[in-house]
């Protein structure tokens, strides 16, 4: 791709940090809030995202599930996508360590998994973020920073969540901070464009056309959920060039609950 490094795209933490000492979220722009929560969220010890979605193409829903987890230095993810397209991948990756194992398995109607008899793909991890766009260690799949936001809004305060993909809003315990942020269709997208290339088994990258991320903090920072409502073009074997609507939450849990499956 012809895009910027990351590191161009993206803001020094640093500036971010020292720019908005002592202020609380509701003083603060939407897109810092993000990059802030991002920053806080890559210092813990321990994250679970669970990510549930719909991408409807050409008629055709795809049920999207997925896990991704760091427990004890180790990242685990899970994905898994039903529909016109079937796909289930997990991977592997010691925090510091040059090798992602990568799994394909199947699944069936019933968003069940198998890995039976898999043989792991051990990928580098140059490789694997080469072929991923969104590195292995992230948990999140676009960019925000004042180079890819392109209107932002802080929305009010709430204790329920987002409906998405027929899931009902999670409750929570606290009122949480809510913003929304657009997004443009090609600096924010350079990771996840190829991880969409990949999933969608196209030849080509897709072209965005919209990009709305609704998310919810709370005072210190913490990320408890990211809503995206994505359009874009991607060219399907088969079907050509299609528009794909793309309804998807990531939820976040810090309690240490989860055991990595093996």
């Amino acid at each position: 791709d012809v895009l910027p490094s990351e590191e161009a795209i993206r803001d020094n933490v640093n500036t971010v940090l020292k720019k908005n000492k002592g202020k609380s979220p509701s003083q603060i722009s939407a897109t810092d809030n993000m990059i802030l929560a991002e920053y806080y969220q890559n210092q813990r010890d321990y994250v679970k995202r669970s990510t549930y979605g719909d991408v409807k193409a050409a008629g055709v829903t795809q049920k999207l599930v997925s896990t991704k987890a760091l427990v004890n230095g180790e990242y685990y993810s899970e994905e898994i996508s039903q529909g016109m397209v079937n796909l289930a991948t997990k991977y592997y990756h010691t925090k510091g360590s040059n090798t992602v194992s990568v799994y394909k398995g199947s699944v069936d109607k019933e968003l069940n998994t198998s890995y039976a008899g898999v043989t792991p793909n051990n990928m580098s991890v140059d490789d694997f973020n080469a072929q991923n766009g969104v590195k292995a260690t992230y948990f999140l799949n676009y960019i925000v920073s004042s180079n890819t936001v392109l209107a932002q809004n802080y929305v009010g305060k709430s204790k329920v969540g987002t409906t998405v993909a027929g899931r009902e809003g999670r409750k929570y315990d606290k009122e949480l901070y809510v913003f929304t942020l657009t997004l443009d269709n090609s600096y924010s997208v350079k990771n996840y464009m190829y991880k969409i290339k990949q999933t969608s088994n196209s030849s080509e990258f897709p072209g965005f056309k919209s990009i709305e991320l609704t998310f919810m903090i709370d005072d210190d920072f913490t990320l408890y959920e990211v809503s995206y409502n994505e359009v874009y073009n991607v060219n399907i074997a088969v079907l050509g060039q299609v528009t794909t609507t793309g309804k998807i939450i990531d939820l976040f849990d810090y309690d240490n609950s989860f055991v990595i499956p093996r």
